[in-house]
């Protein structure tokens, strides 16, 4: 099955998106978090489509991203003062963009992330086990 690249670059976008929200649901009680599977899907996406239009619009996407997510951020600080949900959908914006460049580097940017992603509720209950 040969598909064309750009769509290869499309769904490698969406497929780091869904990884990347998988992660962040599972560390998370129901009902507790801003950012899962769907919406990490679509920054994903979002990235995608907006790099292949052109670097002008990959900007003015980041750029969207980045008030969205200082609302939310601006709007749950009380309750969760970390950043990382932030972090990584801004992160998963970037990541959605880059198999236009070249699909491995997309690949070996998204490991890391899902790495500290998952390793918080492993660091934190070492630290409060100590």
């Amino acid at each position: 099955m040969n598909l064309p690249e750009e769509t290869l670059s499309f769904l490698t976008a969406m497929g780091v998106g869904f990884l990347i929200g998988i992660v962040r649901e599972r560390l998370h009680q129901p009902g507790a978090m801003m950012a899962g599977v769907r919406t990490h899907t679509v920054a994903g996406l979002m990235g995608a489509v907006a790099f292949s239009l052109g670097s002008m619009i990959f900007g003015v996407a980041l750029a969207i991203a980045g008030i969205l997510i200082g609302v939310g951020y601006y709007k749950s600080y009380t309750k969760d003062p970390g950043m990382t949900g932030e972090v990584s959908l801004m992160m998963t914006v970037l990541l959605g963009g880059l198999p236009f460049i070249q699909t491995i580097w997309q690949q070996h940017w998204a490991l890391p992330l899902r790495f500290f992603c998952f390793s918080k509720n492993h660091c934190v209950n070492s630290v409060k086990s100590y």
